[in-house]
């Protein structure tokens, strides 16, 4: 007699890793994921940008999940993670095994990287912003049944992707508050931003001189949003 596994088994991490790696060949050979993939994946990226939920212990767990893989990984990571595995089979594991897990999956990233799901990726992310309206008040609220929070900063392209002629800086916030105390004292910034379609959200910072156009920060969609929505949460306790 053959004896099955209880589809309740916990999920240990070798399983989980070996779904991970194992779906990333999938993706990339695929170039594509299915409807109901496309939905968790949206659905997750939401989750992992948003603040914290308040109200539903079981999504706060897969939350922080989330988050600390975007953080240890990459916005891919956490695309793979919730097609791979979804909240259900996460909330299935152990508790040790669940806050392992992030720290399992970074060690194995090179296997869970391909350019085609970067890809995917960043097309998710604009899909995911236009879940978002601005209402009346200023404050933000989805507009998709799926996802139930808002979208924050975050950016998908891992160094690896970077150009070999390019170099990376390491900073921090107060490096660039104090650049633009001293090189941009007063000027006007204005946010060129368009939810839908391209060319993504960006500050421009024109130095002193009538279009001469000196400095471009690009934001991804989510992002600008979150930006826009803290602007204006600001200005109404400055008044």
């Amino acid at each position: 007699m053959i004896k099955t596994e209880s589809r309740h088994k916990p999920l240990n991490i070798g399983g989980a890793l070996a779904k991970l790696s194992e779906f990333c060949i999938v993706v990339h050979r695929r170039g594509s994921l299915k409807p109901a993939e496309k939905k968790r994946a949206v659905a997750a990226i939401n989750l992992a940008n948003n603040d914290p939920l308040q109200d539903n212990a079981r999504q706060q767990m897969y939350q922080k999940f989330l988050g600390k893989v975007k953080e240890l990984v990459g916005l891919h990571a956490v695309v793979l993670c919730a097609v791979a595995l979804g909240i259900s089979a996460f909330l299935n594991m152990r508790d040790r095994a669940q806050l392992d897990l992030p720290y399992e999956i970074e060690k194995i990233q090179d296997r869970l990287y391909n350019e085609t799901l970067e890809e995917i990726t960043n097309i998710l992310l604009k899909e995911a912003s236009s879940s978002l309206a601005v209402t009346r008040d200023g404050s933000l609220s989805p507009t998709s049944q799926s996802i139930q929070t808002l979208a924050a900063e975050t950016s998908s392209t891992p160094l690896r992707s970077q150009k070999s002629n390019s170099v990376s800086l390491d900073l921090n916030i107060k490096d660039l508050v104090d650049f633009f105390a001293e090189h941009h004292p007063g000027n006007p910034i204005q946010i060129e931003c368009a939810f839908l379609g391209d060319p993504l959200p960006y500050i421009r910072l024109d130095f002193g001189r009538t279009g001469d156009l000196n400095a471009r920060i690009e934001f991804s969609h989510p992002l600008a949003t979150t930006f826009i929505h803290y602007t204006m949460k600001r200005r109404e306790r400055m008044v």
